[in-house]
């Protein structure tokens, strides 16, 4: 249920209705947004649980289903990270996150910061197999990097960064803090998560 919804959005952003959002034009589409960035990764986490599923190779299930499991774990931190700072940032004034304008679906901002979210507990809970092995960790850093030297780029392309909090805070001090704090918290959440699935595990 969870790859065919996400899949529903993910090809909604394809669309001539995504043309109302501010990410459906210019340089890096709409993976300039962190958001969109990891509602692909969870979309391929769905995928790859659903194909450890029915490959028919028990070796590659195996593999598959390991796969499935760090990206899961990663994420986790991830996407509850993305909820709390949006709605955080979002209170904290105006003119500090892009308007999608006129047009933007309901459903859509619910979707991606409040749906991302609680499916990734959900998966918490229901999936025995999540192990929140330290290579899942390490995805987590791999995660920091690669979109912090993403932002560069498409700042430099586009000529300005995706969010409007980092054009507002100054450059570079500003941006390294707010990497600092969201690092902070996203890797907060990722220890909650293990310790939630080792103490459930322990009382089984």
């Amino acid at each position: 249920a969870a790859s065919f919804l996400y899949s529903r959005v993910w090809l909604w952003h394809t669309t001539p209705a995504a043309l109302v959002l501010p990410g459906a034009t210019g340089f890096g589409w709409f993976f300039r947004y962190l958001t969109f960035c990891s509602y692909t990764l969870q979309l391929i986490q769905f995928l790859l649980s659903v194909l450890c599923r029915i490959l028919p190779s028990q070796k590659a299930r195996n593999a598959t289903s390991v796969a499935a499991d760090r990206l899961a774990c990663a994420l986790f931190g991830l996407a509850n990270t993305i909820s709390a700072m949006f709605y955080t940032i979002e209170a904290g004034g105006k003119g500090l996150l892009d308007s999608s304008g006129p047009g933007k679906p309901w459903w859509l901002g619910e979707t991606v910061h409040v749906l991302n979210s609680i499916v990734a507990w959900i998966d918490l809970f229901l999936v025995e197999e999540r192990t929140f092995h330290g290579h899942s960790r390490h995805l987590v850093v791999l995660f920091i990097v690669l979109y912090c030297s993403w932002s560069l780029v498409v700042k430099h392309f586009h000529g300005s960064f995706p969010y409007p909090i980092l054009n507002k805070l100054p450059f570079p001090w500003g941006f390294a803090g707010f990497i600092a704090v969201a690092s902070v918290i996203l890797l907060s959440l990722f220890e909650l998560g293990k310790y939630i699935k080792t103490r459930a595990g322990k009382t089984k």
